[in-house]
């Protein structure tokens, strides 16, 4: 496992703005789904989902001290029992993961400046948690541009607020 990529100082949050219009995206696909929360940081993404109805989120956070916060959050908002909170890197999650579950949504949202993209793009095309009609959004900064096309997933749209981007994928027909 790698050394923890976060640290409080180098978390950046999902704007207000940004996550309501994720959610405004989502809309009411969020009610009954199954949210897998990548590079969760304090865990704010998915506690949203779960405030907006989403069935069950799946937090998956290399920090334990942001892992710690997330348990604590869900716990005060009774959410525990739809919450599930994996410490562990991304990679490591993607590769190992053996379909337990399919998820409806999934959000990555990996440090800025890091080399991170490179490992969502290489290994969610293979990922078992996701199906044909997964929306699947990743929020980057405007000047990192993510490919239109990966090896089984296609860009849907691409929304821009301010200097952040979320683009919208799902599999390949």
């Amino acid at each position: 496992m790698r050394k923890s990529l976060t640290s409080k100082k180098d978390i950046r949050r999902t704007t207000s703005l940004v996550k309501r219009a994720l959610f405004d995206i989502i809309g009411e696909r969020i009610r009954g789904s199954h949210f897998l929360d990548l590079y969760a940081g304090e865990g704010g993404v998915g506690i949203e989902a779960l405030k907006r109805g989403a069935d069950s989120v799946v937090f998956v956070e290399i920090s334990r001290r942001n892992a710690g916060i997330i348990k604590k959050r869900v716990s005060q908002y009774g959410f525990s029992e739809r919450a599930e909170v994996i410490i562990t890197d991304v990679e490591g999650f993607l590769k190992s993961f053996r379909g337990e579950q399919v998820f409806d949504i999934l959000f990555a949202d990996p440090p800025y400046e890091s080399g991170e993209y490179e490992i969502i793009l290489e290994n969610l095309p293979e990922f078992k948690g996701i199906k044909k009609d997964t929306l699947i959004f990743i929020e980057h900064f405007h000047k990192k541009i993510l490919p239109e096309v990966m090896e089984g997933l296609v860009l849907l749209r691409r929304y821009r607020y301010g200097d952040t981007i979320l683009s919208c994928y799902r599999r390949k027909e």
